[in-house]
């Protein structure tokens, strides 16, 4: 079953309960773990459970729970609240301050204070590249990172929300969630400097995992994938091709789009980034914005005014 989130309908042949990522951090030594979006779900501590780092927190790891809906934070304190090697959360997660709400915690925290974080895991499904992005400028660097996307939106195109709209429960409106996370490029684009893309999630079709670049020579080979099969849009058709996964979440309910267009290798990314722009436009989600990055580029002779140039850097058609 393809485990997304407990109010939605489960679809066979998703979950994989066997997961190397999974299993290089429960077989690791409990040790410090930041989630963002930290909501406790059913079988969250269950050995089959939907949330990694709930599962690891119920196994007794230490670490910071970000939650600011009311009743999962309630729900939070209940189970975790004597914990003293948890530090509880409801501040609103941005950029401009998430770096520095982790460091007051941390340092008034001693069983935190001056610790390396194994794991971040961040899954507000809310513009979560831009809180990633936060957190590293701030000098933070997690030995691994988890994070949710809008699965749909296939590589190379990168989209994220210029903003966060405050959301309630899931699901009061569907179409207000719709656009509200970054794409997979996008959440990729904001780690690429200090992480390598692992693998997709094994557990969940809309969350992929990061290992930072130091520490993939300590890896066993068996568990990482070389440079040659790390290309993302590759990677995403293999991973959503024909399969359960692509059809979760507000793909048939919410989407004024065919996303079986999105399936076509034939189809340029500027035709599938023009209908997700209508998509968004329809549902009123206006404050979009898809990036044409300068090094999504090739080299080749052109002709201009009747004269060849080499070496030119030609955006890709977005």
């Amino acid at each position: 079953m393809c485990l997304i989130h407990w109010k939605e309908k489960r679809l066979k042949k998703c979950n994989q309960v066997k997961d190397l990522f999974w299993e290089h951090l429960e077989q690791s030594p409990p040790g410090i773990v930041w989630t963002f979006g930290a909501h406790h779900a059913p079988k969250s501590c269950e050995p089959d459970g939907p949330d990694l780092a709930s599962n690891l927190i119920c196994n007794g790891w230490a670490g910071i729970l970000v939650e600011g809906h009311p009743s999962r934070r309630a729900v939070l304190q209940n189970l975790f609240g004597h914990r003293h090697e948890l530090v509880i959360l409801s501040q609103l997660a941005m950029r401009d301050t998430v770096g520095s709400v982790l460091e007051d915690a941390t340092w008034n925290n001693p069983q935190l204070r001056n610790q390396e974080v194994d794991l971040l895991q961040i899954t507000f499904g809310a513009n979560d590249c831009e809180i990633i992005r936060g957190i590293l400028e701030r000098g933070f660097r997690p030995r691994f990172v988890r994070a949710i996307f809008w699965h749909p939106v296939p590589p190379p195109l990168v989209y994220q929300p210029r903003v966060h709209r405050l959301l309630g429960d899931w699901y009061e409106d569907a179409f207000e969630a719709t656009g509200e996370g970054c794409s997979l490029q996008a959440v990729a684009d904001s780690l690429t400097d200090h992480y390598m893309f692992w693998d997709f999630d094994g557990r969940d079709c809309e969350k992929a995992n990061f290992v930072r670049k130091d520490l993939m020579d300590l890896l066993p080979t068996d568990q990482i994938f070389n440079e040659a099969e790390l290309d993302l849009q590759a990677r995403w058709a293999a991973r959503f091709n024909n399969t359960a996964c692509f059809l979760n979440n507000h793909v048939f309910d919410t989407l004024m789009v065919d996303p079986r267009l999105m399936q076509d290798p034939d189809a340029t990314p500027s035709e599938k980034r023009l209908l997700w722009e209508l998509h968004l436009k329809t549902v009123q989600r206006t404050d979009q914005l898809w990036i044409k990055k300068a090094s999504d580029c090739w080299c080749m002779l052109v002709e201009e005014h009747g004269q060849q140039h080499g070496n030119c850097c030609k955006l890709r058609n977005y």
